[in-house]
């Protein structure tokens, strides 16, 4: 299989050669601000199109919703983070089309060609913005996918590649790959250690293993309807009434 670098790369280039036309989602007024970068950003024949609420999500169903391409290739997405054993999972019933001009994220399907053996699938994702933490997460709540793998980290020579979008006891398990790959952690382990909220999702995930060269795995698991951290301490009561 193809290299998820490689991959990347081939998706930059795609959107390259198709912006503006191809790529009208992401140039839309209140979506540029969703984008990491001008030059990569979710061709529509392949984005992933998000739900119109976390209420949306959790009703069940991890299609990408959408017209045309858009809803069958996030069933296929899903069915791909559904895999299990070699064998993928039937794909859940299509979802209601959100609204034509929400549920942008910078993500996109990459999947096999037909037939292709074996045959693979998983969705591209830029490093959140610390504005479209959440976003990924209902991504990935979304598509129920079961690991992360990170191509990046957080900074580089002093330049955030990503918004810090795991809980923040993860970042202490390893840095780049050969970090995780000194500590030993595999891919089997399926011990969930760390957990934080990030709007109304519970987000835990597991030790980061090395799943290749440059790449970082863990797993991990969301929960929709997890109450949010209050931002101040809650009032305290009257006083009983003389």
């Amino acid at each position: 299989g193809r290299g998820a670098l490689d991959d990347f790369e081939r998706l930059r280039a795609r959107a390259q050669r198709a912006a503006p036309a191809a790529c009208a989602a992401a140039l839309r007024p209140e979506n540029r601000g969703k984008n990491r970068y001008s030059d990569v950003l979710a061709p529509d024949h392949s984005r992933v199109v998000l739900r119109a609420s976390l209420e949306e999500v959790a009703r069940g169903g991890g299609g990408g919703g959408g017209g045309g391409a858009e809803g069958r290739e996030g069933a296929a997405a899903a069915a791909a983070a559904n895999e299990r054993g070699g064998q993928l999972s039937p794909p859940p019933p299509p979802a209601p089309p959100p609204s034509t001009t929400g549920g942008y994220i910078n993500a996109s399907l990459l999947s096999s060609r037909p037939g292709e053996r074996p045959a693979w699938s998983y969705v591209a994702a830029q490093g959140p913005l610390p504005s479209t933490v959440l976003d990924f997460w209902t991504l990935v709540a979304q598509l129920r996918s079961p690991v992360v793998v990170s191509l990046t980290r957080p900074e580089e020579r002093g330049v955030e590649k990503c918004a810090r979008y795991l809980p923040a006891a993860a970042y202490g398990d390893a840095n780049d790959a050969d970090d995780a790959a000194a500590r030993g952690a595999r891919g089997d382990d399926l011990c969930l250690s760390h957990s934080a909220v990030f709007g109304g999702i519970r987000v835990s995930c597991g030790r980061a293993w090395a799943a290749g060269p440059g790449l970082v795995a863990r797993r991990v698991a969301v929960e929709i309807g997890a109450p949010r951290a209050p931002s101040s301490p809650p009032p305290s009561p009257p006083p009983p009434p003389p």
